[in-house]
C-alpha cells in the first residue's frame, strides 16, 4: 500500500478508535483476537482481552489496520497451541457472499436479496427469528444466529442444516428426483422443500414465456398462457398434483436454472473451522474502506453501504484516480486524473487502492 495513503487509514482509525465506543461481543474474554498492520489479513494472533476497555486501550494504543476475532469461545483464547485453547463452544454465524459486479451498490443489491430469501427460509422451514444482521463491509452480509437448538448441534449437523437452508446443488438435484418420483407414482403429497422447488420451477415457466415453454407441451400455443396461469392457481390452493401437469423433460432441462435460482452461496468454513476468526463487529473492511456495521432487518432495503457503513463525516477530499475499473466499483466514472468526493467515497478509493490521497480533511 503508498505510504500516504497509510498514513492517511491509520489517522482515521487512530482518530476511529479513540472517540467511537467500540463494539462489545458476548463473552468477549473467552474469545481470540487477531489484527492486521499491513493489510486485511490478521498476521498477528492469540491475543485476549479481559473486557472491552482493554482491547480499546489496545486499539487505541496500536493502531491495526483490522481486526477479527474467533466465533469460538475458550477458557484460555491467548494460549498459541489451538489444542491447549480449551474450547467452551462456538456461534453460529452465516457468511452470505455475493460475487463481485460492477458496482458495490448491485453487488450489495444481490446480496440483500439472497439475504432475505434465507432468513425467510430460516424462519418458515426451522422457526429460528432470533438472529443478527451485519454488513461485511465488502460483499455480503454476516447472520449472528441465537437459537438454542441451533447452537446445541454439532459442527457437522449445523452444516447439514446450513446446506438445506442454502440448498446447494446436491439438496437440489436431490429434491427434484424425488418430485419427479412422486409424480410418476401419483405421490402428491409434498414436503415444504419439494413445494419451495415446485414454485420455483412454476417461475421459470412465467419467466420464459409461451412461445418456449410450447415445446414442452402439447397443449395448443394459443392456450398456453391459459395452461400456466391454472397451474399457478392450482398450486395455490395446495393442489400439488399439478407437478403431474409439468413435463418431466422441461424439469430436467432445466435443472441448472433450477439451482441457480435456489442456491445462496454460503461460506462453510465459518460453520465447521472452530479456529476461524471473523470480521469484528465495527471494524474497518481494508479492501473497501467501509465499516462491519449492524442493521436492523426493517432497514436493509434502503441500506447504503457506502453512507450507512462509514463514520467519516461528510466533506470533499480530492483523490488522484490510480485504478479506473476499481474506482467504478465505487460509482467514480469519467476520465479525470484528480477527483473532488464525498469524504466516505474518497476513503473507499483510499483504502481499496483505487486512488490516492491528494488534498482535504478527513475525520469523524
Amino acid at each position: 500500500m503508498e505510504g500516504s495513503n497509510l498514513r492517511i487509514i491509520k489517522k482515521v482509525l487512530s482518530e476511529y478508535y479513540e472517540k467511537i465506543p467500540i463494539y462489545e461481543v458476548e463473552d468477549l474474554s473467552s474469545r481470540e483476537f487477531g489484527f492486521g498492520f499491513q493489510n486485511d489479513r490478521p498476521t498477528t494472533r492469540h491475543k485476549a482481552f479481559q473486557d472491552i476497555d482493554a482491547l480499546q486501550k489496545y486499539l487505541v494504543k496500536n493502531v491495526p489496520l483490522t481486526i477479527h476475532y474467533s466465533i469460538a469461545k475458550y477458557d484460555a483464547p491467548w494460549i498459541e497451541n489451538m489444542d491447549k485453547k480449551g474450547l467452551i463452544s462456538t456461534d453460529i454465524v452465516i457468511d452470505i457472499d455475493e460475487e463481485y459486479s460492477k458496482t458495490i451498490y448491485k453487488t450489495v443489491d444481490k446480496a440483500k436479496k439472497k439475504l432475505k430469501t434465507f432468513l425467510e427460509r430460516l424462519g418458515e422451514w426451522f422457526d429460528v427469528k432470533d438472529y443478527k444482521i451485519f454488513f461485511s463491509g465488502s460483499k455480503g452480509f454476516h447472520i449472528y444466529i441465537n437459537n438454542k437448538y441451533m447452537l446445541s448441534l454439532e459442527p457437522e449437523e449445523r452444516l447439514e442444516v446450513i446446506r438445506t437452508l442454502e440448498l446447494n446443488d446436491k439438496v437440489v438435484e436431490s429434491l427434484i428426483k424425488k418430485i419427479l418420483t412422486k409424480s410418476s407414482k401419483g405421490n402428491f403429497f409434498l414436503t415444504p422443500l419439494e413445494q419451495y422447488i415446485v414454485q420455483v420451477v412454476l417461475s421459470i415457466i412465467v419467466e420464459i414465456g409461451p412461445s418456449e415453454f410450447s415445446k414442452y407441451t402439447r397443449v395448443p400455443r394459443h392456450k398456453i398462457s391459459e395452461f400456466v396461469n391454472s397451474l399457478g392457481v392450482e398450486f395455490e390452493k395446495k393442489n400439488f398434483s399439478v407437478i403431474r401437469k409439468i413435463p418431466k423433460d422441461f424439469i430436467i432441462d432445466y435443472t441448472d436454472t433450477i439451482i441457480e435460482k435456489t442456491r445462496i452461496n454460503i461460506d462453510e468454513r465459518v460453520i465447521v473451522d472452530k479456529h476461524h476468526l471473523i470480521r469484528y463487529p465495527g471494524s474497518l473492511n481494508l479492501k473497501t474502506g467501509l465499516f462491519k456495521t449492524e442493521i436492523p432487518l426493517k432497514n436493509i432495503d434502503d441500506f447504503d453501504p457506502i453512507l450507512d457503513s462509514s463514520p467519516l463525516v461528510q466533506d470533499k477530499v480530492k483523490v488522484r484516480i490510480t485504478d479506473r475499473k476499481k474506482a467504478r466499483f465505487f460509482g467514480i466514472e469519467g476520465v479525470f486524473e484528480i477527483v473532488k468526493l464525498d469524504s466516505r467515497r474518497a476513503f473507499c478509493l483510499i483504502c481499496s487502492g483505487a486512488g490516492s490521497y491528494a488534498g482535504g480533511e478527513l475525520y469523524l
